[in-house]
C-alpha cells in the first residue's frame, strides 16, 4: 500500500452508498489491490449498516491506510 491516508466520515441511512464509494476509492487510491479493496468496502458497509440499524440511525467511520496496514473503526 502507498502513503499514509486518513478518512473520517459521518454517515446515515441515506449516505451508505456514498460511504461505500468513498471507502473503495480511498483504499484503491492508497494502492490496495482492487479485489481486496472491494472486500474492505463490503465489510465496512456491513458494519455501517448495522450501526445505522442498531445505533440510532447514524455513525462515523475512521479509516487509516499506512504503508503496511489498513485500520477501520466504525462507531
Amino acid at each position: 500500500m502507498g502513503r499514509s491516508r486518513m478518512l473520517d466520515q459521518e454517515f446515515g441511512e441515506t449516505t451508505l452508498r456514498v460511504l461505500r464509494e468513498t471507502v473503495l476509492a480511498h483504499a484503491t487510491d492508497a494502492g490496495m489491490p482492487e479485489g481486496r479493496a472491494l472486500d474492505v468496502m463490503l465489510a465496512v458497509h456491513e458494519l455501517a449498516a448495522n450501526a445505522v440499524e442498531h445505533g440510532g440511525g447514524t455513525g462515523r467511520l475512521r479509516m487509516s491506510v499506512t504503508h503496511r496496514e489498513l485500520i477501520c473503526q466504525v462507531s
